[in-house]
Formats: structure tokens, sequence, C-alpha cells
């Protein structure tokens, strides 16, 4: 029996999306402001499932973490659980950089797949979109 038969990670599918979370204290940001982040993330069904992921993950060096989704551009709907990692758009942390290459190449040796690139939009929804005054 290999490693790959063993991780929650077989089989699954991650996704790039750019994300938000808090500045940190030591970004000279005010109080408050957001930064932007590139997240490398997985829809999951339940809490304890994340949960699970996450300690595979942490038991291997990789920090992930888990959180609703409210963006109407994931490839699932907005409320949906994520696990993800992320690294910031503003400043660059090495650790950050390592923690999410790290990620990419245990995913890859254990039977899941990424797919680069973003999401394409339906054409029927971005027609449906257009004459309804949609979100573009």
């Amino acid at each position: 029996m290999t490693n790959s038969s063993l991780s929650l990670l077989q089989g699954t599918t991650w996704y790039w999306r750019q994300g938000l979370r808090q500045a940190p204290i030591h970004s000279n940001r005010g109080r408050g402001d957001v930064c932007k982040t590139r997240e490398l993330y997985m829809p999951v069904k339940s809490e304890e499932y994340a949960q699970s992921v996450i300690e595979e993950l942490k038991s291997n060096n990789i920090k992930a973490n888990f959180k609703r989704t409210h963006s109407t551009f994931d490839v699932v709907p907005a409320g949906s659980l994520i696990v993800f990692a992320a690294t910031s758009l503003y400043v660059g942390d090495s650790e950050e950089e390592k923690n999410v290459q790290s990620l990419k190449k245990y995913i890859s040796e254990h039977g899941g797949t990424i797919v680069e690139g973003a999401p394409q939009r339906s054409t029927l929804r971005s027609i449906f979109s257009f004459f309804c005054g949609g979100r573009k």
C-alpha cells in the first residue's frame, strides 16, 4: 500500500482564487485594512472533513485553514466550505510561498489535482447576466 492510498487528498481537485484577509500589523496599513491574497483551495462538505484534511497537512508541516467562501466567482456556490492555503499579493512572504509550494507538491504526490487558471464562466450564464442586469 502506498502513501497516496492513505491520503484524504487522493482524488481531490484544488483551485486558485483571490481572497481577502486582515492586513498584518507589521504591514504599515491602517487597522481594519484588508490585503488581497492568492489562495489554493479545495471545496469540502463538512467541518469534520475539513479538520481531518488540515490535520493531515499539519502532520506534514503544511499550514492550511478552512472558511466559508462568499465569492460568486468561485467554482463552488457562495457559502460553501473550503480548505485553503494563501499567500499575500501585497507582501512577499517567503514562508507563505514555501507553504503553498509544499501544498502543491503534497497534492500532486498524493493523488490530487490542481486546476491552473481561472474557472471559465458558462456562455449561457454570461448572456443571461448581460440581458438581466446580473453581475459581470
